[in-house]
């Protein structure tokens, strides 16, 4: 039987997005899942809960090891990225990292300056690289070499580890697998019954004080620009406060600080985004006992309004 494996694609963020969607698509090609922070919609549990809970449902973890250490997980000290290592090495399920050379951050940092390196925490970044480096793990200088280290992990972990994995139910000769099967199915219906009836009713819908379109129209509206040292072609760009509330929604959900030494993105986010998404209460400040600064981020109407956006994105693709 042809099983498809669930790949838990860990990593930082706004400094591997190219990178990361270079994992996608070799994890796609292999014939596999990937799955991701990125991928996830927002909810009620913590971050940490929905970590552990796709990390327990997926079969292969990888690590994508940029310049960054990643954000910081305030009751352990740890970035989220070695919270999902350890974890997964808790679990024991196979784990293998793709470490970025030092040749290519090098050019990444030349191009886009030091906001790739690790300016906030450079000594638990180099620990934590270290352990990486001492497990198995490969390096890779462009989007190439990130594809065929994927393909060959993949293929040497299939051949050593008896895997779970996916499989068609008519692929599957045992009864009570094609029952279990069944009644996953009956779940996921249930569930994209009651997101359907979501979007049905999302016109009627509030997000607090206000119309769930209005906010959508609102921010639509509200022009932000890009200046050209954040920009991807290093050309200042016109955007609207909904396209960068959502393209970030997954820092967001997570939490910008305003301390010292914060890098020009976070701090341009927390500039020109924040206070229009706090009108609408989608998002508030939370307050760090014991330090100076504070922390901004995704409130639970903020959250719930991204799922609604998010939801109405499919409904629109499913139906166009």
């Amino acid at each position: 039987m042809k099983k498809k494996y669930q790949v838990f694609v860990s990593s930082t963020f706004s400094d591997l997005i190219n990178e990361r969607q270079s994992c996608v698509e070799a994890i796609l090609r292999a014939g596999h899942i990937p799955a991701g922070m990125e991928l996830f919609s927002a909810g009620n549990e913590s971050q940490l809960e929905i970590i552990r809970r796709w990390i327990e449902e997926s079969d292969i973890y990888m690590l994508l090891l940029g310049g960054r250490y990643g954000s910081i997980e305030p009751s352990t000290g740890l970035s989220y990225t070695e919270i999902e290592y350890q974890y997964a090495q808790e679990l024991n399920i196979p784990v293998f990292a793709i470490v970025m050379h030092e040749e290519l951050l090098n050019k990444k940092v030349k191009e886009n300056g030091k906001d790739v390196l690790e300016l906030e925490s450079p000594d638990k970044y180099k620990k934590f690289k270290e352990l990486v480096l001492s497990k198995i793990s490969r390096f890779f200088r462009d989007d190439n070499e990130i594809k065929l280290s994927i393909l060959e992990s993949l293929l040497d972990i299939q051949s050593r580890h008896e895997l779970n994995g996916w499989v068609r139910a008519a692929d599957v000769p045992d009864v009570k697998q094609i029952i279990a099967q069944n009644v996953e199915l009956e779940d996921r219906t249930k569930n994209l019954e009651e997101e359907l009836k979501i979007v049905e009713s999302s016109r009627l819908d509030k997000i607090g004080d206000y119309k769930y379109e209005d906010i959508v129209n609102a921010l639509k509206a509200i022009e932000i620009i890009v200046p050209a040292e954040l920009s991807i072609n290093k050309k200042a760009r016109v955007t609207n406060a909904l396209d960068l509330f959502y393209k970030h929604r997954s820092i967001l959900s997570i939490g910008l600080s305003n301390r010292v030494g914060t890098s020009n993105d976070v701090m341009f986010l927390i500039r020109n985004l924040i206070s229009h998404l706090r009108i609408y209460n989608l998002a508030e400040i939370v307050k760090v006992s014991g330090v100076a600064w504070v922390k901004f981020q995704t409130s639970k109407m903020g959250n719930k309004f991204i799922a609604m956006y998010e939801m109405k994105k499919r409904s629109t693709k499913k139906n166009s």
